[in-house]
């Protein structure tokens, strides 16, 4: 396993190193967790990706990929916040909001090129219903450790079809 994700990076970021951080690794699975900086960074600073450029280059990364890839699987998940110090402040509905938009774009994508989504803001919203969120997150974006495991565990579930084929 293989992580290739840059801190800070939005999707546009990522389909501009896309053939050297994935399509030349010619990877099994492909994993890819976009949406929180595209969001983050427009509330911040609004240099972030807009619900429709975020669609269009998701798109084209994955269009990308299926040609270059054809029979590799990918797994889009969804990007997820839970209440903390980076999520709670004057823009939180805004964030929520906007973030929920990326994941509704996400999930259609995955629809529309027959791959899996995993809803990781579903299971972290499941996840702070047990324990608090600074127990899953270190400010309601960055996982702690055990919401590294969470992540891990999900991906390892909804991947375990494939895994099993794989190992055939």
């Amino acid at each position: 396993m293989l992580n290739c994700g840059i801190s800070g990076n939005c999707v546009t970021n990522l389909l501009a190193r896309w053939k050297k951080d994935c399509i030349n690794l010619h990877p099994d699975v492909i994993s890819i967790l976009t949406g929180v900086n595209d969001v983050w960074h427009e509330l911040s600073q609004q240099e972030g990706v807009d619900a429709e450029l975020f669609e269009e280059t998701y798109r084209e990364l994955l269009r990308y990929t299926k040609r270059m890839l054809p029979e590799k699987k990918l797994i889009l998940l969804g990007a997820y916040l839970t209440h903390g110090t980076t999520t709670d402040g004057t823009q939180r509905d805004g964030f929520y909001k906007e973030l929920a938009l990326r994941n509704s774009i996400t999930h259609r994508l995955a629809a529309e090129f027959g791959e899996e989504f995993l809803d990781l803001q579903k299971i972290f919203n499941e996840a702070c219903e047990m324990l608090s969120p600074e127990h899953w997150t270190q400010d309601g974006v960055h996982p702690t450790a055990v919401g590294h495991r969470l992540i891990a565990n999900a991906w390892e579930k909804k991947m375990q079809p494939t895994l099993m084929t794989a190992e055939k």
